[in-house]
């Protein structure tokens, strides 16, 4: 109710707002009241992980660079080469603005 969303559970392909993942982790923190934001994240970025590498995708990621900082270099190539497989995905651009030994700042544009 707190999301405003209609739906009981996710379709993997299925397509959502660009920022429904913040949303539920702000109502997390707000209806818990425990952890941030930030904490949610981080959470829901390790479970994308899992899931990516139980079905198999782990493989795609690891031709796109043996260093999460050289995937985020190629994830628009990666991308373009999943536009056949899913002709109706709307993927993001992403660019590294910044990195360093504690990690890399990217912005993404539909």
């Amino acid at each position: 109710e707190e999301l405003n969303f209609e739906h009981e559970s996710f379709s993997t392909l299925g397509r959502y707002e660009e920022n429904l993942i913040e949303k539920i982790a702000e109502c997390l923190t707000e209806v818990l009241r425990e952890g941030s934001p930030e904490t949610y994240m981080q959470f829901f970025g390790e479970c994308f992980v899992r899931f990516f590498t139980t079905y198999g995708y782990d493989k795609i990621l690891r031709v796109a660079g043996r260093h999460f900082r050289d995937f985020l270099h190629s994830i628009d190539q990666l991308h373009d080469s999943n536009r056949f497989s899913f002709p109706k995905m709307k993927s993001p651009l992403f660019h590294v603005t910044d990195e360093d030994e504690n990690g890399a700042v990217c912005r993404n544009t539909l």
